[in-house]
């Protein structure tokens, strides 16, 4: 039997090169998708960089335990329990000279202290990257998130407006 080529199973060929290419037009409308947000918000000139909290995509926690995590004492507890993981977080930022859909990856760390308190942070992040440049995966779950993700916008963009006019307002009072 060695030399002969295993055999191809038809029905499984073409039902998956019809899933292939349901999977493959749905990515192209995604990313078109991603395309037309980015023109549309550029076209805005907010020139707002705003990053989602909640992260889009983690890896699942590592526990690890220490008498204490703070060696140098600055914090007023000890840690006890320490959880961390990957995470990627969504936002909208300039990245490579374009104001652009995109995500940062990090580690999202979890410290609980003797008295069941628990604080968080997530830090690490790296530079941004384009959304449309990351996996199918991560591109669909920021879809999700994209409503959210324009209410931080309007309400950054509020605030700094605010913020503008306060500094006028005293300006003109000198």
């Amino acid at each position: 039997m060695t030399g002969q080529k295993p055999r191809r199973n038809p029905i499984i060929s073409r039902q998956l090169s019809d899933l292939s290419a349901q999977l493959n037009e749905k990515s192209e409308q995604i990313n078109r998708t991603i395309s037309t947000i980015n023109g549309k918000l550029s076209r805005l000139n907010l020139g707002v960089e705003v990053w989602l909290s909640k992260p889009i995509s983690s890896t699942d926690f590592k526990e690890e335990s220490s008498e204490s995590l703070d060696p140098s004492g600055e914090f007023d507890f000890e840690i006890t329990i320490s959880r961390r993981r990957s995470v990627i977080i969504f936002g909208y930022a300039r990245v490579r000279e374009e104001w652009q859909l995109a995500i940062k990856r990090g580690t999202q760390v979890i410290w609980t202290d003797r008295d069941g308190d628990e604080r968080e942070e997530i830090s690490n992040l790296t530079r941004p990257e384009p959304l449309l440049k990351t996996s199918r995966e991560v591109r669909i779950a920021a879809m999700v998130m994209v409503p959210n993700l324009l209410k931080e916008i309007e309400g950054k963009a509020e605030a700094i407006l605010q913020a503008i006019k306060e500094a006028e307002k005293r300006a003109a009072d000198l």
